[in-house]
């Protein structure tokens, strides 16, 4: 991987990977809402739209390709390069954005008795 390429990414990883609690979080951690993410980096629909634009930049800067390929390497779903080859980082935010809202509502129903 481009070294240019591997700055963008891991200047969003460090943005958007672990990090400490902030008080407001800390106080939703007992009881709180249980959240899904995709690949342990994406937690929310904030998340996936700041990933697909900085795949988006990827693309623009260096190809299609290289954006998959980037893709593939830090989140590895299966779907990726379809949607990709289709709509560039705009079939990407469809992916992701439905497998978070999946993972999110199959859980509702999961351990009802």
């Amino acid at each position: 991987m481009k070294p240019e390429i591997k700055a963008k990414v891991d200047e969003f990883l460090k943005a958007r990977g672990a990090r400490e609690l902030t008080m407001d979080e800390m106080d939703k951690v007992s009881g709180g809402q249980q959240n899904e993410s995709i690949g342990g980096v994406l937690h929310s629909h904030e998340e996936i739209d700041a990933y697909c634009k900085m795949i988006d930049d990827i693309e623009k800067s260096f190809g299609r390709d290289v954006a998959i390929e980037v893709s593939m390497g830090y989140l590895p779903i299966p779907q990726t390069e379809e949607y990709m080859r289709a709509k560039g980082a705009q079939g990407l935010g469809k992916l992701l954005h439905g497998l978070l809202e999946a993972d999110t509502s199959t859980l509702e129903g999961r351990y009802s008795y």
